[in-house]
């Protein structure tokens, strides 16, 4: 059995492991039979030679895993033949490592998605020092999308180099280790369960010296983990909340994952990920807009003086800026390289991207593969079990994501002076608090005169994904960007559970996760407030509040005009009427309640407080 063990350690250092040998099992003690059963489980190995030997036995087996391996009777032997071990000829199926380059699609509908890499594992020092020792010079004379080549062509190979890669189970685990677990503990907790199997049938009082001795230091290094991770987490918790309120989710709550159903039948992977892509698809217009870039600069007026945004070439400070920025965190894009390998690696890395960035502005194109936008569902928290329970979460390519940041610093710089004050919304030094805080100065001053106060809440249901692109090309071209700035297109595909759907295209709305898509959309509405006359207007995002002092039915009707003036200006915009609703504060006891409709409706009280 020592032959055995040494073959479990080393199934367990390599992920792909093959043994041929001659076994001769029939004359092994039974002991040895039954821990061989156990042996084969656990390394999930399968055995295929199925020819036999003079009296019909397999003395010589090959063992392999997920069918790597085929044997038949050798058809032109090269050494004499012995009857007991007749000569074999064994195929090995290797498994090719596809790289990701410039210009490549994703997988079609239910294919599951290449492994990626592994970067629990990675050789950290090997993979910085090769990238800072790549020769970036013979790419500054290429074109674009060589150049983009090259580029993949080297991380790539880095990577595949450095980090393996993820060992794909065709079945789905039932251990889900918690996240302070780490790779020494998980390591001795598989070793622990070898241990068991090993005692269980040996029955030998040193395999259970063996299994106990291992079952204590796995208990005590569970406890010392946890004890240190949340140490960890709550020393950490100013500078990383998200860390704190990922524990005290793993802390509670079921750790299964939500079934998705349709019509109260529970569906497969690969039907849920084309379930999630229909979804997400049916909620864009299903029209292609025209993009017209000429028509909408001639309807926004063309040389009519209004402010040109210019976008001609990043400095190099401007995109060691964007990769300094990078949340180290946040998920890997379309690509599968992380945020924090840019970043770390700025230095070596920002000048080849701000060759290629450059590039794309020159040529007025963005490459293919950095228009397709990788969407995770993530569950809303609610209890439906359909794919309306989930919200997509949009995650770019990394080096799109660093280009996208580096312009819309210089594009926000220059359209600043233009977005209205009303606008609280994917603004530096705004936030929520200061849209509230707007809100209650105007609140308070209305109740010291003793009056009736009328809040009105809109709600514009998925403004973000139905803006319509025409219109947004015309909004653009108004604030002044330049024909070249308006040609940008994209496309997504989702990812669920391993599988990834067709590609498709976004025939409405604004760019998905990326840095320009909120202020595409705060300039969309950058327009709202004017339409509103009397009331007081407050934006964060597209959720929008009016606000008035009512102290007679003439202030009624002006708060009126404004409603009507926003239905008019959402319909002219094409977007979807909003869910509204009234909230008033009383400082008095009006004598006569004063009505406020909406499209001939009397609107939902929200709530009626009284001071």
């Amino acid at each position: 059995m020592v032959l055995l063990r040494i073959i479990e350690q080393l199934c367990k250092r390599y992920k792909d492991t093959i043994v041929i040998g001659d076994f001769n099992l029939h004359s092994c003690p039974i002991n040895v039979c039954n821990y061989f059963q156990c042996f084969q489980t656990h390394c999930g190995f399968t055995q295929s030679n199925e020819v036999g030997n003079c009296n019909d036995r397999q003395l010589d087996l090959t063992f392999g895993s997920d069918g790597s391996v085929s044997v038949r009777a050798a058809e032109a032997p090269l050494v004499p033949v012995d009857a007991y071990h007749p000569p074999l000829d064994v195929t090995v199926s290797l498994r090719v490592r596809q790289r990701l380059r410039a210009g490549s699609s994703p997988p079609t509908t239910g294919t599951p998605e290449p492994t990626g890499w592994n970067f629990n594992k990675a050789d950290f020092p090997l993979l910085y020092s090769s990238i800072a020792a790549v020769d970036w010079d013979p790419m500054y004379n290429l074109d674009l999308q060589t150049s983009l080549n090259y580029f993949y062509d080297h991380i790539n190979t880095i990577l595949d180099d450095c980090v393996p890669r993820k060992k794909r189970s065709r079945v789905t685990s039932r251990y889900h280790y918690p996240e302070w677990y780490t790779v020494e503990l998980i390591r001795d907790i598989k070793a622990k369960a070898i241990l068991h199997k090993r005692y269980k049938t040996s029955g030998a009082r040193t395999d259970y010296e063996a299994f106990s001795q291992c079952r204590t230091k796995v208990k005590k290094s569970i406890s010392c983990a946890r004890e240190q991770y949340a140490h960890r987490v709550q020393s950490q918790m100013l500078e990383d909340p998200k860390s704190f309120w990922n524990y005290a989710k793993s802390r509670q709550g079921s750790r299964s994952p939500r079934k998705i159903l349709k019509n109260d039948e529970e569906m497969t992977d690969e039907q849920c990920v084309q379930e999630f892509a229909e979804y997400l698809y049916s909620v864009y217009d299903t029209e292609e807009a025209a993009l017209n870039v000429s028509s909408a600069m001639i309807e926004a007026g063309g040389d009519n003086g209004a402010a040109l945004v210019h976008l001609d070439y990043l400095q190099l400070p401007e995109v060691c800026g964007a990769l300094q920025q990078l949340k180290p965190k946040r998920s890997s894009g379309p690509d599968g390289i992380p945020p924090y390998i840019l970043k770390d690696c700025r230095s070596t890395l920002a000048k080849p991207l701000q060759y290629i960035y450059n590039k794309c502005l020159e040529a007025e194109v963005i490459p293919e593969m950095w228009k397709v936008t990788r969407v995770v569902p993530v569950p809303k928290g609610g209890p439906g079990t359909g794919v309306d329970g989930y919200r997509p979460v949009a995650v770019l390519s990394t080096p799109a994501k660093v280009f996208e940041a580096a312009i819309h610093k210089s594009i926000f710089q220059q359209v600043s002076s233009q977005l209205s004050d009303a606008q609280h919304g994917f603004r530096p030094a705004r936030s929520t608090t200061s849209n509230f805080l707007s809100h209650m100065a105007n609140l308070l001053l209305s109740v010291d005169s003793g009056g009736q106060i009328d809040v009105v809440y809109f709600d514009f249901k998925k403004a973000f994904d139905l803006v319509n692109n025409d219109i947004l090309l015309k909004k653009l071209a108004a604030v002044g960007f330049t024909p070249h700035l308006l040609r940008f297109d994209r496309q997504q595909y989702v990812e669920y559970e391993g599988h990834k759907s067709e590609p498709y295209f976004t025939r409405s709305g604004v760019s998905q996760g990326s840095n320009l898509g909120p202020l595409e959309f705060i300039l969309m509405i950058n327009d709202l407030p004017k339409v509103v006359k009397d009331a007081q207007c407050l934006l964060f995002a597209d959720d929008l509040k009016l606000s008035l002092e009512i102290n007679e039915l003439a202030d009624c009707d002006r708060l009126q005009r404004d409603i009507d003036a926003v239905v008019a200006w959402s319909t002219a915009c094409s977007l979807t009427s909003p869910s509204v609703w009234r909230s008033l504060l009383l400082a008095c006891v009006l004598l006569s309640p004063i009505v406020t409709t909406w499209t001939g409706c009397k609107l939902p009280e929200l709530r009626k407080l009284r001071i």
